[in-house]
């Protein structure tokens, strides 16, 4: 009889570690719907000043860089005078010989039913020094549109980059 409670317990352990496992996987592996990600994004650019005078290259004017990391040109908006040219980490790394301004976002990250991400912006002066600052988002979907909440940008600079 004692063996039955026993293979009985180790039985009903098993089946519990087996669908909390799924559930764990299942969190991990959740990914963010393409047009929901373009949403935020989206957001998130238009809520940006994106042209800083001071630091604006020649070209400026119109072209905002923006890292690959993390996004597709099939996610970004179109904005009235701006252009987005996507650039790799070894084209900013060429780029920063002659000084570059370019932003990035950070994986899109759940947390519950909230999704973060940080959209970071970053100048390279002649590729002497760097500056820059990030903003965290919060972003909830709400009655099919995603809420994007960000706090105050926390801004960096470092000598001899």
């Amino acid at each position: 009889m004692k063996f039955n409670v026993k293979k009985q317990i180790l039985i009903i352990l098993s089946l519990a570690l087996v669908v909390f496992s799924s559930v764990i996987v299942e969190a991990q592996t959740k990914q963010l719907a393409e047009t929901d990600k373009a949403q935020i994004i989206a957001t998130i650019l238009k809520k940006q000043k994106l042209k800083d005078p001071e630091y604006s290259a020649p070209d400026a004017e119109e072209t905002v860089y923006l890292l690959e990391n993390n996004i597709s040109a099939e996610q970004l908006p179109q904005i009235k005078n701006i252009k987005f040219v996507l650039i790799t980490d070894n084209q900013v790394n060429e780029m920063k010989k002659n000084g570059v301004e370019y932003y990035s976002f950070s994986e899109f990250e759940f947390t519950g039913k909230t999704i973060e991400v940080t959209f970071s912006r970053k100048y390279i002066h002649y590729g002497k020094y760097a500056a820059g600052n990030s903003t965290y988002y919060e972003c909830r979907k709400v009655s099919g549109r995603w809420k994007v909440r960000g706090g105050k940008p926390s801004v960096w600079v470092a000598e001899n980059n």
